[in-house]
C-alpha cells in the first residue's frame, strides 16, 4: 500500500502497521482500522489537518457484533404460495378481511396503595422508639452473672439455708488451719501435724 495516497509522508508509517490496515471509506484515506483482535478490540487511527500541522489521533475501540434471532420457517411462509380461500379470493376481498378490530378493551390499570400520612408517620414513630428502647438497653450497665444469680436467689429464697450452713462448717475448722488447706487425713487430729 502507499503510503503518498493517504496523505503521510513515507517515514512517518510504521511497516507492522501497514499490514492490518484498511483505509477507510467515508474519510478517503485519513482513517485507518485494525482487525479486531480476540476481544473485539481495533485500533482507529486517524490524521486530522489543524491550523497548517497533521495530527495522528489513535484510539481503541471495541468492536460488538449483534445477532439477530429469526425463525427461518417464518421467513419462509412469508415467501409459500397462496392456497385455500386466499387463492381463489381476489386482493380486495381478502383486504377486507383482515381487518383491524374495533372493539374497546378496557384495560385496568394497576392502581398504586394510597397510604395516609397519618399511618406512615405512626409507623415511623413506632420504629423510631423501638430503636431508642433497643439503643437504651445496650447502652444501660452490664452485671455481673454472679451478681445476677444472687439477685435471683434472694428473691426467690432459694440457697439462704445452704449458704448458712457453709458458715457453720467454716466455724468447725481447726484454729490453726484457718486460711490453710488441710488434708482429709489430716483433718480433725488436732493443730495439723
Amino acid at each position: 500500500m502507499s503510503t503518498a495516497r493517504w496523505g503521510k509522508k513515507w517515514a512517518d508509517v510504521d511497516e507492522d502497521e501497514d499490514d492490518n490496515m484498511n483505509a477507510g471509506p467515508d474519510n478517503k484515506g485519513s482513517r485507518f482500522e485494525t482487525k479486531a483482535d480476540k476481544d473485539g478490540i481495533k485500533t482507529v487511527i486517524e490524521y486530522v489537518e489543524r491550523d497548517g500541522s497533521t495530527y495522528r489521533m489513535t484510539r481503541r475501540v471495541k468492536q460488538r457484533v449483534n445477532t439477530k434471532w429469526i425463525n427461518k420457517d417464518m421467513i419462509e411462509r412469508k415467501t409459500m404460495a397462496k392456497f385455500g380461500k386466499a387463492l381463489t379470493n381476489s386482493e380486495a376481498d381478502e383486504r377486507t378481511m383482515c381487518v383491524k378490530s374495533v372493539e374497546v378493551v378496557n384495560i385496568e390499570l394497576t392502581k398504586k396503595v394510597t397510604v395516609d400520612l397519618s399511618q406512615k408517620d405512626d409507623a415511623e414513630d413506632k420504629f423510631f422508639d423501638e430503636s431508642l428502647k433497643i439503643t437504651e438497653a445496650l447502652l444501660k450497665e452490664k452485671k455481673v452473672w454472679t451478681d445476677m444469680n444472687k439477685e435471683m436467689k434472694e428473691e426467690v429464697g432459694v440457697g439462704v439455708g445452704e449458704e448458712n450452713k457453709g458458715e457453720e462448717k467454716k466455724d468447725e475448722a481447726p484454729a490453726g488451719a484457718a486460711g490453710k488447706y488441710v488434708p482429709p487425713s489430716l483433718r480433725g487430729k488436732g493443730e495439723g501435724a
